[in-house]
């Protein structure tokens, strides 16, 4: 299961497997440290999407 939470300007990522490896902004790949995307200089309606390893998708459509 993955979780995506959002911090302030950071999105933080836990998944409980431990085999989460992706994660997506509109549709373009971006890198994650200790399980945190820097949302700081995004805004507007983001789509995000988070893949694990075994395949398993989480989404979430936020508006900063």
């Amino acid at each position: 299961e993955i979780r995506l939470s959002l911090v302030g300007s950071e999105m933080c990522i836990r998944d409980s497997s431990k085999s989460f490896n992706k994660f997506y902004v509109n549709g373009e790949e971006v890198s994650i440290e200790n399980g945190i995307v820097d949302l700081t200089s995004m805004s507007g309606e983001l789509n995000l999407k988070a893949i694990s390893e075994n395949g398993a998708v989480t989404t979430l459509i936020i508006n900063k």
